[in-house]
């Protein structure tokens, strides 16, 4: 009976966070088109807005992904998943750290710890792997911001001395 009722507290609590989640990033995305955001393109095409649509495009769907995912829930009887707070926590500590990290250090130094962590604590225990993902992933999506997207991301303060 107890396992009954806290499995219903967790389907609950998913789908709250999904409704919120995604009510919050329809929101955010129609705020997007209003007149305080009607700017002149700085340079290009792109307007100062076309980024934030389209993370917010990806919010949304990510939201409905996660909605449609706690209904199937009900149909699989699957409930291994259950909510961690702490595993919570600690993800909202390690990002706040490397967002920190990244502003400190620069992307590449506080985004690649970061990175390793999120890893490990999604369940990646190979260390070796880990090390070179987290390396090569941070210095790939570096590279994809800064000379693909034209979208600099903060560098190191280091690498200006030499």
């Amino acid at each position: 009976m107890l396992i009954d009722e806290e499995d219903r507290k967790v389907k609950v609590l998913d789908r709250t966070i999904s409704i919120v989640l995604l009510l919050l990033g329809i929101g955010l995305f129609l705020s997007t088109f209003s007149e305080a955001y009607d700017i002149e393109p700085f340079m290009g095409d792109v307007g100062t807005v076309f980024m934030p649509r389209v993370y917010f495009v990806i919010w949304i769907g990510l939201s409905i992904a996660l909605l449609v995912q706690s209904f199937r829930r009900d149909d699989e009887g699957d409930s291994d998943q259950a909510f961690s707070f702490s595993r919570l926590c600690i993800i909202m500590l390690v990002s706040g750290a490397t967002a920190v990290a990244i502003l400190k250090l620069g992307f590449v130094l506080g985004m690649a710890p970061g990175f390793f962590i999120f890893c490990w604590l999604f369940g990646y225990r190979k260390p070796v792997t880990l090390a070179i993902f987290s390396i090569a992933g941070t210095v790939i999506i570096w590279v994809l911001f800064n000379n693909v997207f034209e979208l600099p991301l903060p560098r190191s303060p280091w690498f200006n001395l030499f």
